[in-house]
């Protein structure tokens, strides 16, 4: 598969390369943005705090919307089957890729109502977001979806969907991919945390 680029580095396109490559780059910007959120003009804070006196309003700004942005997207993705781990003879590989679907509408909502704050520079919590849903989840679902769903259409009314899908001849690949892409997204996850101010911030 031909190299691609992302952030200035050339990498293939390919689950694991994006797990060894953008994951690590995506940790060392949270850690980096997380001590620069307090030099941040007013503009990129949200207002958390107004008060209205004799002599004006006295507003109050506590945290960056990029930090806001941040614990929705961690709150999210956390609660989420897309990133809770299951063996092979656990739960429905598709609960889990309706939940993948679901990070799409989710992210996008998120950063529409964050706004341009978040989306700053070269580097930024949307760029890498997006990045996720359009090199990882994207092209994971599309690949897998329709396969899935073909299968799917085959299976007996008194057979149940779980026996159904551990019988698909498909079905070890799916997860194997499933597990590099849960791999993907804790990276995310812990990036996430460290930006909103609830992580350690080691990378």
């Amino acid at each position: 598969m031909a190299p691609t680029s992302f952030l200035g580095v050339k990498i293939p396109m390919s689950l694991q390369n994006f797990l060894n490559n953008v994951i690590p780059r995506l940790k060392i910007f949270a850690k980096r943005r997380a001590t620069e959120l307090g030099d941040l003009p007013a503009a990129n804070l949200r207002i958390a705090e107004v008060e209205i006196g004799s002599d004006g309003p006295r507003v109050k700004y506590q945290v960056s919307v990029e930090r806001f942005a941040a614990w929705d997207l961690y709150v999210e993705l956390n609660t989420r089957v897309a990133t809770q781990s299951l063996d092979d003879d656990e739960g429905l590989a598709r609960e889990t890729l309706t939940s993948f679907h679901a990070l799409f509408d989710i992210t996008r909502q998120l950063l529409k109502t964050a706004g341009p704050g978040v989306a700053l520079g070269d580097e930024s919590l949307a760029n890498y977001a997006l990045a996720i849903l359009n090199r990882v989840l994207r092209p994971f679902l599309s690949r897998w979806h329709p396969r899935l769903s073909a299968w799917e259409a085959e299976r007996a009314d008194e057979v149940s969907a779980f026996t159904h899908e551990q019988a698909w001849k498909q079905h070890a690949d799916l997860r194997r991919e499933l597990g590099v892409v849960r791999e993907i997204l804790t990276g995310y996850s812990e990036a996430l945390a460290i930006l909103a101010g609830v992580g350690a911030g080691d990378v």
